[in-house]
């Protein structure tokens, strides 16, 4: 297996499942641990019962809640895999989400890091959600506004990305 997720989960309710049953349906095999910060809403009691070890899901629960990051940090610590996929419980993955990130990866010797673009309801890409890598300069242009004027001017490019000029998935690696 290359590739384990991992859900942080706090009271999310019937999102979890569908989280998981998501996951599940990806093209590219996937082990899932589910790791329950203390939750009191049954959603992780209802993911084990309903797929369990025999469906590649663990679920690890947590007697009190030490936040996300220590949750994550003693799942991935305990993974063999080469790929580790952390995901909040609600996102709902399209079957293909994980092939593709899992493409870029292998495509990058220097990539040690990839990120879906997340969309809402309309399938319109979440403007917060895409960001270059900060630096300096592009955060004081996106701290001045001036990060507008990079449509036509790049010196002014900030942390923002213009999402509007998007054409639904640009190629990473040939």
């Amino acid at each position: 297996m290359t590739i384990e997720t991992i859900i942080v989960n706090y009271n999310a309710g019937g999102t979890l499942l569908r989280c998981v049953s998501a996951v599940l349906k990806s093209s590219v095999p996937t082990t899932v641990t589910v790791v329950d910060n203390a939750s009191s809403d049954g959603s992780a009691e209802t993911v084990r019962s309903l797929f369990g070890k025999k469906h590649g899901v663990e679920v690890r629960f947590n007697a009190e809640n030490p936040g996300f990051a220590p949750a994550v940090n003693a799942a991935a610590r305990r993974s063999q895999a080469k790929w580790v996929l952390l995901l909040n419980p609600d996102c709902i993955l399209e079957p293909e989400t994980l092939g593709r990130l899992q493409y870029a990866l292998e495509c990058d010797d220097k990539a040690a890091l990839a990120g879906p673009a997340v969309l809402d309801q309309n399938g319109l890409v979440q403007r917060a959600t895409l960001r270059r890598f900060p630096d300096p300069w592009k955060s004081l242009m996106t701290a001045s506004g001036l990060w507008r004027l990079g449509k036509w001017f790049s010196v002014f490019h900030g942390v923002e990305v213009d999402v509007t000029a998007m054409t639904g998935g640009a190629k990473i690696c040939e």
